[in-house]
C-alpha cells in the first residue's frame, strides 16, 4: 500500500505521523486504510495527533526542501506483539519498558534476552561488560581412563580482570582440526591479566589441537 506525503518546506523541517485506521466487516465497514497526519513546518517540529482509534505506525520526518521520501528518514513505531507463549523483539530498553507484559513473558532487545518478572525486565543471560578473543595450545592429550577420550589441562592468558559483581568465563569457539570441548577450570587474577585453567577432552582423537577461545566478563546476576 502507497500513501501520499507533501514536499518539504522550503525553509523548515516538519514531521508526519503515518498510521491506520481498522474497520470492521462484521459491521459493514471497508478495509483498514492507511494515512498521513501532516505535521506543522517548524525549526522545532512537533509531531501531529492522530485520532483516538487510530494505530501509529511510523514517524517520518521531511526536511526543507524534500520533494522526495527518498530524502526524509522513516522510524517504525507501529506496536509489536506474538503469539501467546512467544518471545517479543523490542526496538529499544524504552519500547521494552513501556510494555505491560505478563508474568514470565520473554522479550529481546538487541542481542539480549530478558524475562519479565514482577513489574521489571530481568536479563536471562546478562550482556557482557568486556569480552575478546584469544588462542590457546591443548597440549599433549593423554587417554582417559580405558577409554578413547582424550583429554589434557592447558592455561591461557586473558588480557582483563573480572571487577566487583562479574566473573570471567572462557569458551570454546573452534578447535582445530577436532571436535574437542572446553571446560572452566579456574580463573586468577594476576597484574591486569587473569590466568584461565582449561579442560580440554575429545573423543576418537589424539592429536593435540590449537583452540580459537571466547572470554567474557559477564555481571552476576542478583
Amino acid at each position: 500500500m502507497q500513501v501520499s506525503v507533501a514536499p518539504g518546506h522550503s525553509a523548515s523541517t516538519r514531521i508526519d505521523v503515518v498510521y491506520a485506521l481498522p474497520r470492521d466487516p462484521v459491521l459493514g465497514e471497508s478495509e483498514g486504510t492507511v494515512f498521513v497526519a501532516q505535521g506543522i513546518p517548524s525549526a522545532a517540529p512537533a509531531r501531529p495527533s492522530i485520532p483516538d482509534e487510530a494505530v501509529e505506525l511510523a514517524v517520518l520526518t521531511v526536511p526543507a526542501g524534500a520533494t522526495s521520501t527518498n530524502a526524509c528518514t522513516l522510524s517504525e513505531t507501529f506496536p509489536r506483539t506474538c503469539a501467546a507463549g512467544g518471545t517479543l523483539v523490542f526496538r529499544s530498553a524504552a519500547e521494552r519498558d513501556a510494555w505491560a507484559g505478563t508474568e514470565g513473558q520473554l522479550g529481546y532487545v538487541g542481542e539480549t534476552l530478558y524475562r519479565r518478572t514482577g513489574s521489571v525486565w530481568k536479563a536471562v543471560v546478562p550482556p557482557p561488560v568486556q569480552r575478546g578473543i584469544v588462542t590457546g595450545d591443548s597440549g599433549v592429550l593423554s587417554v582417559i581412563g580405558s577409554t578413547s577420550v582424550y583429554g589434557s589441562t592447558f592455561k591461557v592468558s586473558v588480557p582483563a580482570v573480572a571487577g566487583p559483581s562479574t566473573t570471567m568465563r572462557v569458551s570454546a569457539l573452534g578447535v582445530g582440526t577436532g571436535f574437542g570441548s572446553v571446560s572452566q577450570v579456574s580463573a586468577v587474577p594476576n597484574s591486569g591479566k587473569t590466568e584461565v585453567a582449561l579442560r580440554f577432552t575429545q573423543v576418537g582423537n589424539g592429536q593435540r589441537q590449537n583452540v580459537l577461545l571466547l572470554w567474557e566478563i559477564l555481571p552476576i546476576e542478583s
